[in-house]
């Protein structure tokens, strides 16, 4: 499964994907599957590198850009 995690805070950026890292390595080992998170800091950068394979997009609400 493949996770984007769009967020213009580094802080909060960087929160959610570790969080979401934690959870999906515990239902990874137990369910034997695969996540990959990609974190973005920039909407463009997101658009630009989306993927057809995307499953799941968390995206901040009031983006700045």
């Amino acid at each position: 499964m493949k996770i984007a995690v769009v967020e213009d805070s580094d802080f909060y950026n960087k929160l959610i994907t570790r969080q979401l890292e934690l959870y999906t390595k515990a239902i990874a080992q137990e369910k034997s599957c695969d996540f990959v998170i990609e974190s973005y800091v920039h909407a463009d950068d997101f658009l630009r590198n989306l993927k057809e394979d995307t499953d799941v997009a968390i995206i901040d609400y009031y983006l700045s850009n």
